[in-house]
Formats: C-alpha cells, structure tokens, sequence
C-alpha cells in the first residue's frame, strides 16, 4: 500500500474510534437511532473498525494482535458502560463486537481481495 492510503485508513481509524467511544458512552437519548437492533450496530461497528486496522497496519497480518486488540477495545467499552449511570455492562454486545470481527474474516476479506485499489492490501510490502 502507498503511504498516503495508510496514512487516510490511520486517520479515519481514529475518527471512527473518537465517533464509536463517543456513542458507546453517551446518555441513550442523545445517540441517533437507525431502527436496527443494537447488536447489529455493534457488529457492523466492529466490522468497520476490523477494516480499518486492518488496513492501517498492512504490513501486519489480521491475526491474534489486531483481533485482540478490537476485542480489548469492545470490553473495555463494556467495562465503562458499566459504571455510567446511563449505560449497562452487556457481555451480548461484546459478543455482537466479536461477530462483527468474525464478519471481516469469514466474509469482508474476501471481498475486498477482489476490489481492485483495496487489493493492495495485501500485496508484498516494498519500503515507501
């Protein structure tokens, strides 16, 4: 991958952080509702950050470290949500969490090997 593609992944990566953190503690009423249930968000929410570690640390491959650190972020959400008064402890949106992760393994990947400027993903690092 060229430089400046890492470089936007590793920005959008923190954004989508920043954005997920954001929601995942604020007070209920001030978080949009799509009129998806909630374990989907969660999914479709890791799936995303999947994508984007992925993809910001290509010369890594989408193994142990970067599963679980996803993993560590979504219970440490969880862990969070526990002492606000706003929020509950939830070991089933964890688990949502860890199916959209299973979701950029099983099927995203896949896919994406087979988009043409996302392909470069996973073609031999060169220095750059």
């Amino acid at each position: 991958m060229r430089r400046y593609e890492k470089m936007f992944f590793r920005l959008t990566l923190s954004v989508a952080v920043a954005a997920i953190t954001y929601l995942a503690t604020a007070p209920l009423d001030a978080v949009p509702v799509l009129g998806v249930g909630d374990k989907v968000l969660h999914a479709t929410a890791f799936l995303v950050l999947a994508v984007l570690v992925d993809y910001s640390f290509p010369a890594a491959s989408f193994a142990v470290g970067k599963i679980s650190l996803l993993l560590v972020y979504g219970i440490a959400l969880e862990i969070t949500q526990h002492f606000l008064a706003c929020r509950s402890f939830s070991l089933l949106d964890w688990l949502a969490d860890a199916v959209g992760v299973l979701l950029y393994v099983v099927v995203a990947t896949p896919l994406l090997k087979r988009t043409p400027w996302l392909q470069r993903r996973w073609a031999p690092q060169a220095s750059q």
